[in-house]
């Protein structure tokens, strides 16, 4: 879903022609902070032809409105979940150089995990996050064949597209928590994606590491933690606009707008450092899994460390 405010063009009101479906455009702007100036563009919006909303009248030229629906295209062709996957796996390469040669530390280490993720391991990363995709492509379809049959009044369909639809959400968090451990897999070892995330699967039922997923509580650490940089960079951001008030902010219109803003940053920020600390976790449990000697060996503190909190790990990974 998308939300978008700003107002309707003359001539921006559907057409006369009865063919074409009802629609109208919404003329907007958002700020570009490297032209330091607004970008226009618009969005045009389009109303289904059911009986929900046969009734809806298109708004008048001049008009000013916010418009919420879902978005059916995008003007980027960045495939920013293979993008997420190979980070990882560039940083689990990373965690897996200082796994297996702790006491003969190589140099450029994030150079070759990066060339190995963007080389020899970047089909393996395409094909997991195109499973992603193609999942998350069939969630879509439900959700758009739920609204359908709820517009049509079949309430059937509508809670049988609701079940298939939660469903398939399952089946894509499993896939995609499965893949963390397999893009990890894939760095340490170089194996294809399929084996990888057989190996994966393996770990996690027969390794003893699923105790320490399951019992893990770095991922509400970290959420946590950078909801609270959030909330501490928009108090700032307040406190700074009470306190020095600024010219341009003098009718108070922008404070809403700064404090907003100061909390996507903040988060965003946030999360960039905290990333490859959870990418290593997730390094650290798979190499461990398949290599436990090396941990004894070269880690010994660590290994103790995690044996004192979860002794049965230690008997699980020696069967």
């Amino acid at each position: 879903m998308v939300s978008v405010i700003g107002s309707v063009p003359s001539g921006g009101t559907n057409s006369t022609d009865p063919s074409e479906p009802r629609h109208f455009i919404v003329e907007t702007s958002v700020y570009d902070a490297s032209k330091a100036a607004p970008v226009q563009f618009s969005v045009s919006c389009f109303l289904e032809d059911t009986k929900r909303w046969e009734k809806v009248k298109t708004p008048q030229s001049g008009a000013f409105l916010s418009v919420t629906a879902k978005l059916a295209g995008r003007t980027t062709d960045t495939n920013h979940l293979a993008l997420r996957n190979t980070i990882h796996t560039t940083i689990s390469g990373v965690y897996g150089s200082w796994y297996f040669n702790s006491r003969n530390y190589p140099t450029k280490v994030t150079r070759g995990a990066l060339k190995r993720a963007l080389t020899y391991s970047f089909g393996s990363i395409s094909l997991g996050s195109l499973v992603v995709a193609i999942i998350n492509f069939l969630r879509q379809l439900c959700s758009i064949a739920q609204q359908n049959a709820s517009s049509d009044g079949n309430i059937l369909g509508t809670i049988l597209f609701c079940i298939l639809g939660c469903l398939i959400s399952i089946i894509e968090w499993a896939v995609e928590f499965l893949n963390r451990y397999a893009f990890s897999h894939i760095a340490l070892y170089g194996k294809a994606y399929i084996p990888a995330a057989k190996d994966t699967w393996t770990m996690i039922k027969n390794r003893g590491i699923d105790a320490l997923i399951n019992e893990c509580l770095i991922g509400p650490v970290l959420i946590m933690g950078a909801t609270f940089v959030a909330y501490a960079s928009a108090l700032l951001a307040y406190l700074y606009i009470v306190f020095t008030a600024p010219a341009y902010n003098s009718g108070g219109g922008f404070t809403g707008v700064v404090v907003a803003f100061s909390f996507l940053i903040g988060l965003q920020i946030c999360n960039v450092f905290t990333t490859p600390l959870s990418s290593g976790i997730d390094t650290i449990f798979v190499a461990m899994a398949w290599d436990p000697e090396v941990m004894m060996r070269d880690h010994g503190d660590l290994y103790h460390q995690m044996v004192v909190v979860y002794p049965h790990v230690a008997e699980a990974i020696h069967a």
